[in-house]
């Protein structure tokens, strides 16, 4: 596994990829927090993250 600091901009978009996908993103994101946290977690719901951009 990579350290955060050796990640890119691919490597974020993978994941974001991952996170985002209706079939794999709930399991995804409990796989990954439960290894972070090291104890495993029930349901999530992931929202995707947005941009917002402000025209003037």
């Amino acid at each position: 596994m990579k350290k955060l600091e050796d990640m890119n901009l691919m490597d974020d978009f993978l994941v974001s990829s991952l996170m985002n996908s209706r079939e794999y993103g709930e399991k995804a994101v409990r796989y990954i927090l439960g290894c972070i946290i090291k104890r495993p977690l029930g349901k999530l719901t992931v929202v995707p993250q947005r941009v917002m951009i402000r025209l003037a």
